[in-house]
């Protein structure tokens, strides 16, 4: 499964910022067609091929609109969970190597994504395998940030290292952007209760991001 979509921020400068966002990807790494099947090598080989998405043509995709400075490419989570037998069968490491291999500059976390690993190998809240999987992604990517993880206290887990409470990226003209994401306590007790208590209320959790953001030597992006 794939939900992309493009979006844009207008500045009063008149600088516009384009923004190329997935979200729900969910280990799609083949082409469907349009029942959501996933289509055979013959059909995506035929250059009559109707089949959409998977891993390569997200990678163009994303890669074409890169060629702009103020062109951003987001990923909001849930990136790597599902997709049938592929993720779990390969541990997740083929999934690391397509988000690696994606280009994204900023990425979230997504409650599925604290529910892939739950109970794997003795680990009962899944932090450690998915701090080993966003190692992995930084390891094949060293250009990737740290996650945006910004309303879940993560301090004292195996993830605290690998998420951050916002990303700031450059922009052109000096200009920056900042990646703040937000996460609803409900959907997360749901599959990891655990973590779920430790779900920051989203004013909170802006004010003390933003009071960060403002004591940065350049300022609030």
């Amino acid at each position: 499964m794939l939900s992309a979509g493009l979006a844009g921020l207008f500045f009063s400068s008149g600088a516009v910022v384009q923004l190329l966002v997935t979200h729900e990807v969910r280990g799609a790494a083949f082409p469907v067609n349009e029942y959501g099947t996933e289509c055979p090598v013959a059909a995506v080989r035929d250059s009559s091929c109707t089949c959409y998405g998977g891993a390569d043509r997200r990678k163009a995709f994303l890669a074409a609109g890169k060629r702009d400075p103020n062109t951003i490419a987001l990923d909001l989570g849930s990136y790597f969970n599902g997709g049938g037998l592929f993720f779990p069968i390969l541990r997740g490491n083929a999934s690391a190597e397509l988000f690696a291999g994606a280009g994204y500059e900023a990425y979230g976390l997504a409650y599925r994504d604290y529910a892939a690993f739950v109970g794997t190998e003795g680990d009962a809240d899944g932090t450690h395998t998915l701090a080993a999987h966003l190692a992995r992604r930084r390891e094949l990517d060293p250009s990737l940030p740290l996650a945006a993880v910004s309303n879940l206290d993560l301090g004292g887990t195996a993830l605290e290292p690998h998420v951050a409470p916002y990303t700031v990226l450059p922009l052109s003209g000096e200009m920056e952007l900042a990646v703040i994401t937000l996460m609803d306590r409900a959907n997360l007790m749901a599959v990891n209760p655990s973590l779920a208590q430790r779900v920051v209320g989203f004013r909170r959790a802006l004010h003390v991001a933003l009071a960060e953001l403002r004591r940065r030597p350049a300022g609030l992006p």
